[in-house]
C-alpha cells in the first residue's frame, strides 16, 4: 500500500490525475520537480470561476516509509 501512494505523490502524470484533474476544473498550470529542494506549482479553475492555486517545496523525501511515529 506504501508503494502505491508513494507512486501517486512521486509519478508526475498519477499525481496530477488525482490531485489536480477532474470535471469541476479547468488545469492552468501544472509543474513537479519531485526531490529535496523541488517544487510543485497546480494552479486550476473550478467551473464557477474559483481560481485555486497550491504551491509546494519538498524538503526532504522519504521512499516508501512511514515519516511520523505512530503509538
Amino acid at each position: 500500500m506504501r508503494s502505491r501512494v508513494f507512486a501517486a505523490f512521486s509519478d508526475p502524470a498519477k499525481k496530477r490525475r488525482w490531485f489536480a484533474e477532474g470535471e469541476q476544473f479547468e488545469m492552468e498550470a501544472f509543474e513537479m520537480d519531485f526531490r529535496p529542494g523541488g517544487g510543485e506549482r497546480v494552479r486550476f479553475r473550478s467551473k464557477n470561476d474559483l481560481t485555486l492555486t497550491n504551491d509546494t517545496i519538498y524538503q526532504d523525501i522519504l521512499s516508501n516509509r512511514q515519516s511520523l511515529s505512530t503509538p
